[in-house]
């Protein structure tokens, strides 16, 4: 599951070059702006993550009503602002509000469904939508969301220490920005799926034309495993296009064998992708976790440098993972993987 919002503690407060009500405080992996005075490093917050749909009161104290917003990453004063910082008070007021039993709330607790606060959701696009059969299936393979790096600071610590990760490739792909699909065989059935729903076969369905068109089913039922096939939708209509692709086009990230619950390693995805005709996110790197490297800066100048449109577009950032697929104990998934936002992009997304 996804955390949108988190008790957490300010590790750190800078003060930030010609301000004098506001300070850069760093919680988790995040740095966020916050009014100066507000909060002591060791305090307990409440940390929203950016594409958060939260109540306008939380980030502005002047407004009345039940009106929410979405929670963006800004820059101010030359400073990158992910995310909204807020006194843990605002938890045990809602508790309160709410009737909820009285109890202490401690660090690392997930507080969204409490705040109210869900996840930011770009509005669907009609061909991305049609008739739907039922919510995504997630007996079978789970949703594509990726969890933030900046969220998980535990998980690159996991990585850099634990005796299982030693010595494993990573690999950096490139995140493209369209809609989430998903192909699955199993049973003998073959089924369609966006982010969150199971289509009908229609032929206005994006995710029907994208199955037709790279002829997934027939790979699927030829496949001597059941399998999943997850990648992203992109082209026309879909975000504003930013990869500037003139037709819709499917890039895998991830394969599955869903009678067995094992994920292909990244060059077995490749190489059946190749066979296939079916492309893939692209791969920007490989690198190999140490104490010191990569660090939190360097993913994320790896993340703000990736591009599109043959290097001219700033892209949406990149997926981080092992070639070969590990569990994570911290992430409590059974493929380790995080993304890496690129900040100007992020600031920019869902504008147009």
């Amino acid at each position: 599951m996804e955390k949108l919002a988190v008790i957490a503690k300010v590790l750190e407060l800078a003060p930030i070059e010609g301000a004098d009500r506001i300070d850069r405080a760093s919680v988790l992996g995040w740095h966020t702006v916050v009014k100066k005075g507000l909060h002591k490093v060791g305090d307990l917050v409440v940390m929203i993550f950016p594409d958060s749909y939260a109540y306008k009161s939380y980030v502005d104290e002047t407004y009345v009503g039940e009106e929410k917003t979405r929670i963006k990453t800004l820059k101010m004063r030359g400073q990158y602002s992910a995310g909204l910082v807020l006194p843990v008070s605002e938890v045990y007021a809602a508790a309160e509000r709410k009737g909820l039993p009285s109890k202490v709330w401690e660090e690392g607790e997930e507080v969204s469904v409490l705040l109210d606060v869900e996840k930011w959701v770009a509005p669907v696009r009609a061909s991305l939508g049609g008739e739907t059969k039922g919510d995504f299936p997630t007996n079978i393979v789970r949703k594509t969301d990726e969890l933030n790096f900046r969220s998980e600071p535990q998980a690159l610590e996991e990585a850099r220490t634990s005796e299982k990760f030693a010595s494993v490739e990573f690999v950096a792909t490139l995140k493209c920005d369209g809609s989430s699909g998903t192909f699955i065989f199993k049973n003998g059935e073959f089924r369609v799926c966006g982010r969150n729903k199971e289509f009908v076969e229609n032929e206005g369905n994006s995710f029907w034309r994208i199955a037709r068109k790279y002829k997934i089913e027939e790979m699927l039922r030829a496949a001597p495993l059941e399998m999943a096939l997850q990648g992203e939708v992109c082209g026309p209509g879909i975000q504003g296009n930013p990869m500037k692709l003139s037709e819709l086009t499917f890039f895998v990230f991830q394969l599955r064998d869903v009678t067995n619950h094992v994920w292909f390693n990244w060059d077995r995805v490749k190489s059946i992708c190749t066979t296939h005709g079916i492309p893939h996110v692209p791969e920007i790197t490989r690198f190999m976790f140490g104490t010191t490297s990569p660090s939190i800066d360097d993913l994320q100048e790896l993340a703000n440098n990736t591009k599109y449109d043959t290097g001219r577009a700033p892209a949406e950032g990149v997926v981080i993972r092992p070639v070969v697929p590990i569990k994570s104990v911290v992430l409590q998934q059974d493929w380790w993987s995080l993304k890496v936002m690129n900040q100007p992009y992020d600031m920019k997304k869902g504008r147009e």
